[in-house]
């Protein structure tokens, strides 16, 4: 019996080792896959700052030196500058709506107003015509007379 007792111990033994074994084995491979796998993003999000800092270093040169061939334009053509800018009002001055028109320059059409107002009332004095008698009697074709 100590022979059956002893392959027995022996074979729980063996399989102690290799389930051990198969451990030591597994744990192993998922710390260098997980060192392979830091390893890996690392050097991509090293990669992609470089590429970052290229392109920014790369914008801020083309940015400066575009700036300076305006300033350098401006410099040797300041009459072309001045009719682009004039060029660039009328254009915008033509896109943008019209405000509300109003009948007339702003004191005049209110003076014409008081006279209208004025002689309709029968107040020929203050009307500024003296009794039909001005260089614009008050008839219906008289200029001015828009009704």
């Amino acid at each position: 019996m100590d022979t059956l007792a002893d392959r027995a111990s022996e074979t729980a033994e063996g399989v102690r080792h290799a389930v051990e074994d198969g451990y030591r084995r597994t744990v192993e491979g998922a710390s260098e896959a997980y060192e392979a796998a830091a390893d890996t993003v690392d050097r991509g999000y090293r990669q992609a700052r470089a590429g970052v800092e290229s392109t920014y270093r790369r914008a801020d040169w083309q940015t400066r030196r575009a700036g300076a061939e305006v300033s350098r334009y401006v410099n040797d053509n300041p009459v072309m500058v001045g009719v682009i800018g004039f060029a660039g009002g009328l254009l915008l001055g033509a896109l943008l709506p019209w405000g509300r028109r109003s009948n007339g320059g702003g004191n005049e059409s209110y003076a014409n107003r008081y006279r209208e107002a004025a002689y309709s009332q029968g107040d020929h004095h203050r009307s500024g015509y003296s009794g039909g008698y001005g260089p614009y009697p008050f008839t219906e074709d008289r200029p001015g007379d828009y009704r």
